[in-house]
């Protein structure tokens, strides 16, 4: 078996590595992001204090070459579930979809996207939304993070 080829992609996600401040509007926390060697990612975050008390979450990032997608998983401990993406890069941003609760109190599963916007080098945000019945995007959480 060969090493697999280090891809456009791959680099794309190597501008996350680091350490980073987090500020929602719910707290503060930290996130630090390391390479597993130069196709993946893996980030673990810590917030402190607001409405849902502190919280923890790890997410890993790679591509997929053979599907032509960024893949990835995120779990924390604001929810029993492990959410798994699937995603691409339009430009400054990487979208990633996967499927999660609902977060309008109603039973069920519908689809949710985690998107990652790069400012600058030391600036970026994360956008989670979730889609309605009707097929509309709405936003309910956005993250901002600055480089330490």
């Amino acid at each position: 078996m060969e090493m697999p080829k280090v891809l456009e992609e791959h680099r794309w996600l190597q501008q996350l590595v680091g350490e980073w401040k987090v500020v929602t509007d719910d707290g503060e926390g930290t996130e630090s992001i390391s390479s597993i060697g130069e196709n993946w990612i893996l980030g673990t975050a810590i917030w402190k204090g607001g409405e849902m008390g502190d919280m923890e979450s790890v997410v890993t990032l790679g591509y997929d070459d053979a599907k032509g997608k960024f893949v990835g998983s995120w779990a924390g401990t604001m929810l029993n579930m492990l959410w798994i993406y699937e995603g691409y890069v339009e430009g400054n941003r990487l979208v990633l979809e996967c499927e999660g609760p609902n977060f309008d109190g109603t039973p069920g599963m519908s689809k949710s996207r985690d998107i990652q916007i790069i400012d600058d080098e030391n600036h970026r945000r994360l956008v989670a939304e979730t889609q309605d019945k009707n097929g509309n995007w709405n936003q309910f959480i956005e993250t901002k993070y600055e480089r330490v």
